[in-house]
């Protein structure tokens, strides 16, 4: 059965905990330095225009995807990218207008900031918070399979001692 008593709300806290990761990784990487840390094996995956961000989808800084959106509404006179009443060759014509903005803005903001450029003291004090939250997400795992009659009080006992452990918490 493995679960399912929360709806497996934990596998959302893994998401959550895998964005915070990558957002301390960029944390103080302008766009260039987090292309030049991709191994080849990642790079031919991506495109030359979008270099960095096809690697992680939707982790285009929020500007240059609002810069570019904004080009494409202006060129179709939209107002934020209302697409209730265009017909599929001009939702095309919309996308294509964006990632050609995107090119050029992609080029002049090589050398940005991705991340956010935190102190260290704050980086420290994230990932310290970091550990309770993986901790919350074993918790919630092995109450939920207790619950879910996949694990006995025993094993329930034994597995989160060893999911800890595992985990270094």
């Amino acid at each position: 059965m493995s679960g399912g008593t929360f709806d497996y709300m934990q596998y959302r806290i893994d998401d959550a905990v895998n964005e915070i990761k990558y957002r301390l990784k960029i944390n103080n990487m302008t766009i260039q330095q987090y292309w030049d840390s991709l191994s080849d094996e990642e790079r031919e995956s991506v495109s030359e225009w979008n270099r960095p961000w096809s690697m992680a989808p939707g982790k285009t800084p929020w500007w240059i995807n609002d810069e570019a959106e904004k080009v494409a509404d202006k060129e179709l006179g939209l107002r934020n990218g209302d697409f209730s009443k265009m017909s599929d060759v001009s939702r095309k014509k919309w996308h294509d207008i964006r990632l050609e903005a995107l090119r050029k803005l992609v080029d002049e903001h090589n050398n940005s900031l991705l991340g956010a450029g935190f102190k260290d003291e704050t980086v420290s004090k994230i990932k310290e918070m970091l550990k309770t939250i993986q901790r919350a997400k074993i918790y919630l795992d092995r109450i939920d399979w207790l619950f879910a009659g996949d694990d006995g009080e025993d094993s329930f006992m034994k597995r989160t001692e060893e999911e800890l452990k595992k985990a270094d918490l």
